[in-house]
């Protein structure tokens, strides 16, 4: 027999803030329904603002109605859509792809009892399924029980050699997260996906230098002593002066020491928890040591926008994807869904764009775009994943390269 063509990978998307579950699940699903051929194979489920009950009543429900070979949800903050983000409205989404194969897992704690270092990576290899076609590992956390920071280390060195697919997803506290029938309280769930398609992931960190480069020259755990020689709140206290703002100013790590550049992919955004007048020091929310490279950025709404659409720009050269997962930080309050319809709206002929004295429309969009928001994201930097808090995550499914259409101008 000849070998059988893989499934073209097609998505839909749809979410409701109905009053009652039952009906906002039962629009969800007809939706979905109608703007796919067949079951899908992985229904990724965002709820709001529900209590177990109903998310239990509204997963139930997705899998009856849709059948979806795997189911992999959580309970968010908000929703991100591209109408959006919705908040402080109960709410149900999902977002329906076909033609990925998902290899479903969980985690539930960072070490396995009696195995080494080696040994341990292996074994969370065999875990999560990751494979030489693997296209993508979308994971979703409670940090209660895990140390998202440490084990994020571990599931990329558990890719091997080689991989570089991208390892994305959010970590949310007290969420309740969803894995086919199971309902889970703390840890991690996720997926592996493989299959004829790609994923091209994006990490927006939308933040502007408002410093030099500054050496730490004391540092304890993650408190920073000494920055260039002085004492690093005088540092803070000089950028803001350039920042011309009192507005908090993240902190920047410079991933590589060695790396030739300094450019904007070439560091790492990280929050200022604290600052002590009396010492000097300031904390940040992850270890940092002497001898490391730092630089204080400034970020706002404009910035952030400004920021993703750009790194959207390079994207829309390969045309509209069939679909965007995104994640969005605790500290990020920009429309990311809005952001995402609109770099990929479809181009209105040249006789229907706005003319002098005329109102543009509202931008349409037919790209299925959803994701939570209002946690901290796990995205990619330089193809290594990290735990952020004020960055835009998307993760934009294609079809494989040989099937790209350019996008119509």
């Amino acid at each position: 027999m000849p070998p059988t063509s893989p499934t073209p990978l097609q998505a839909a998307s749809a979410w409701s803030s109905a009053r009652s579950i039952t009906d906002a699940t039962a629009r969800v699903t007809s939706s979905i329904n109608a703007q796919l051929d067949t079951t899908p194979d992985l229904a990724l489920v965002i709820a709001t603002e529900l209590s177990s009950t109903d998310l239990r009543q509204a997963r139930d429900q997705i899998r009856a109605e849709l059948n979806p070979k795997t189911l992999l949800g959580t309970t968010a903050p908000a929703l991100i859509a591209a109408e959006g983000t919705l908040t402080e409205t109960p709410a149900i989404a999902v977002l329906a792809l076909i033609g990925v194969h998902a290899h479903p897992f969980t985690l539930d704690a960072l070490e396995q009892p009696g195995e080494t270092f080696p040994a341990s990576i292996d074994h969370l290899a065999q875990i999560t399924g990751t494979a030489d076609d693997t296209r993508a590992t979308i994971v979703l956390a409670n940090p209660k029980g895990m140390a998202i920071q440490a084990m994020l280390p571990r599931l990329n060195a558990s890719r091997g050699l080689g991989r570089t697919h991208p390892i994305l997803g959010t970590t949310i506290e007290d969420a309740t997260l969803l894995l086919n029938d199971d309902t889970i309280h703390q840890g991690l769930v996720g997926v592996t996906l493989s299959g004829d398609f790609r994923v091209d992931a994006i990490t927006s960190q939308g933040a502007t230098p408002v410093s030099e480069n500054l050496v730490v020259t004391r540092a304890k755990g993650n408190l920073i002593q000494g920055l260039g020689g002085r004492p690093a709140l005088e540092a803070l206290a000089r950028a803001h002066q350039v920042a011309g703002t009192d507005t908090p100013l993240l902190l920047a790590r410079l991933i590589d020491e060695n790396s030739p550049t300094r450019g904007r992919g070439d560091y790492l955004m990280r929050t200022i928890v604290g600052m002590d007048e009396q010492s000097g020091s300031i904390a940040a929310d992850e270890l940092i040591r002497a001898g490391q490279t730092v630089r204080f950025h400034r970020a706002d709404r404009a910035m952030g926008e400004a920021d993703l659409a750009m790194l959207l720009d390079g994207h829309k050269l390969d045309g509209p994807p069939a679909a965007a997962l995104a994640f969005s930080g605790s500290l990020r309050k920009i429309p990311d869904g809005v952001v995402l319809a609109r770099a990929f709206a479809p181009a209105k002929p040249g006789s229907h764009r706005s003319r002098s004295g005329q109102e543009l429309a509202g931008v349409s969009h037919t790209l299925p775009i959803l994701g939570p928001a209002g946690a901290g994201e796990i995205g990619p930097i330089r193809s290594v994943s990290y735990l952020h808090r004020q960055s835009a995550v998307v993760a934009l499914f294609r079809a494989p390269e040989k099937n790209i259409k350019p996008q119509e101008r």
